[in-house]
């Protein structure tokens, strides 16, 4: 893993093998966060304590503009971090795309392959592509 922006681990943090910070924003990992191999992250992040991430999650910004067809694709540049922010007990399902900027609410769940593309509300159980909420994790 190589990354030269700001980064702040928190007590007891644990990073699986194979991660790639493709990004100069900042991150920050809370106490007790626990990733499993192979994260993608492109954009700055907050994850908040006791957060577990599975493996092969990509956290990533919405910042390719495609608003002018007159310019190539490949010629664009790209537009500022849009960062993302994982409250406190939450779980990260495997294969899951996070896309930025949005918050992933304290307590919740995403499922496994889910495409989070908005807020996900605290103590929600979201999943799917695009993923919607299912229910409450807490009554």
């Amino acid at each position: 893993m190589s990354y030269y922006g700001p980064l702040t681990l928190g007590d007891d943090f644990r990073i699986g093998a194979g991660a790639v910070f493709a990004t100069a924003g900042p991150i920050k990992f809370g106490n007790r966060v626990r990733v499993a191999r192979n994260l993608h992250l492109e954009t700055s992040l907050t994850v908040h304590d006791d957060v577990l991430i599975s493996s092969n999650v990509a956290i990533i910004g919405d910042d390719h503009p495609f608003d002018a067809s007159s310019t190539p694709i490949t010629e664009f540049s790209r537009s500022p971090l849009a960062h993302v922010r994982i409250g406190g007990d939450c779980l990260i399902g495997f294969g899951a795309t996070i896309i930025g900027p949005l918050t992933v609410g304290s307590g919740s769940i995403v499922g496994a392959g889910a495409v989070v593309t908005k807020d996900v509300p605290p103590n929600s159980i979201v999943a799917g592509v695009p993923a919607r909420t299912l229910r409450s994790r807490r009554p």
